[in-house]
């Protein structure tokens, strides 16, 4: 899982979108307003989640229904407490990007 930093996946150096949500491509942000999201060469699934309950971590994190986002560039307004990513279509190579700016 990564920390406050970004999820970067599928450049050159990075692990690929795995095609079902793991800890790398996990990012624990809590009380973010606001991030950036690229994607690149094929779409992902993003999920965002809140934290529910005292205490930190994934364990007590609800996850909002995924979306789907095609190749793009946005800056996306939504408050959340982490944020995960999966491929779209299994086994394809994409390159994704998610950085918290608040």
């Amino acid at each position: 899982m990564s920390g406050y930093g970004s999820i970067e996946l599928g450049q050159p150096g990075n692990p690929a979108i795995p095609d079902q949500y793991t800890p790398d491509s996990t990012l624990l942000a809590p009380q973010s307003e606001k991030c950036l999201i690229q994607v690149s060469l094929q779409g992902v699934f993003v999920q965002f989640g809140k934290t529910i309950g005292k205490g930190g971590g994934l364990g007590n994190v609800v996850w909002e229904q995924e979306e789907p986002l095609l190749p793009l560039t946005m800056i996306r307004n939504v408050e959340f407490d982490a944020v995960r990513v999966r491929n779209y279509t299994p086994g394809h190579p994409g390159q994704v990007l998610i950085t918290p700016l608040t």
